[in-house]
């Protein structure tokens, strides 16, 4: 009986191993926020990110959120590319190697006032799958951004 525990134990510990193995092996997409961004008309925001995914993986979206602090009000945008199959973007690549995209944010429309220069905080993510569809996500932020 007590074999079999024992035995039991080691299998089901190098199976634990074996899984968080491959789980560590699988390369992640990255993403990184440029610490300044181009405000435009106090309404649209163009914030550079760099990212980068593996080979084998179709890149299916980068996501920016920005808030923003005027006085007691908030001013909250977003905005993304997106990748779809009925209409892929050809400058949205997966090659292991960086590129960097400008991501439009565009403000709420309930925000309570409008972006201005000044610092802002932003987060970023980037959703890529491989052809197995165990889609991974990247994220970078909150972060300190600078809009002018």
């Amino acid at each position: 009986m007590q074999t079999r525990f024992v035995r039991t134990a080691m299998l089901t510990g190098t199976m634990l191993w074996i899984l968080q193995s491959s789980a560590l092996a699988q390369e992640v997409p990255t993403v990184e926020i440029a610490p300044d961004a181009t405000l435009e008309a106090h309404v649209l925001i163009f914030v550079p990110v760099t990212y980068s995914c593996p080979a084998d993986t179709v890149l299916l979206n980068i996501l920016v959120d920005v808030i923003q602090a005027r006085g007691r009000r908030i001013a909250t945008g977003n905005g993304g590319v997106f990748n779809t199959p009925s209409q892929p973007d050809p400058d949205l690549i997966c090659d292991g190697t960086p590129h960097t995209v400008d991501i439009g944010v565009v403000l709420s429309e309930d925000s309570a006032t409008t972006f201005r220069n000044g610092s802002a905080v932003a987060e970023a993510s980037i959703t890529a799958c491989p052809p197995s569809f165990e889609c991974l996500t990247g994220l970078d932020g909150p972060v300190v951004i600078r809009l002018h």
